[in-house]
């Protein structure tokens, strides 16, 4: 799906337990499924802020990397050229 946006997607983010528990691992208290959809809807208004994206982008990078490690997420984001980003969410995960 890189580089489309040629769609509207604008169905919430489907919560399953990749979503729910990598939502927990960054310290997102989140008391129901709305609150972690609320949660990535407010992610995503910030990210559409510079980027041209929809849910389901972020539905798809969050399953990829929904499970894990800090190590792991690092090494994804580094094969993207993006070390830095890895490392930041690495930094906000509570194993």
């Amino acid at each position: 799906m890189t580089g489309r946006s040629d769609f509207c997607y604008e169905a919430p983010i489907p919560v399953d337990s990749r979503i729910r528990s990598f939502t927990r691992r960054i310290g997102v208290q989140a008391e129901d499924d709305e609150a972690v959809r609320g949660f990535w809807m407010r992610v995503l208004e910030r990210i559409k802020e510079n980027i041209s994206i929809s849910m389901i982008h972020l539905d798809s990078l969050l399953w990829q990397i929904g499970t894990l490690s800090k190590s792991e997420l690092v090494d994804y984001f580094s094969q993207l050229g993006l070390k830095d980003v890895g490392e930041e969410l690495a930094g906000m995960l509570r194993e």
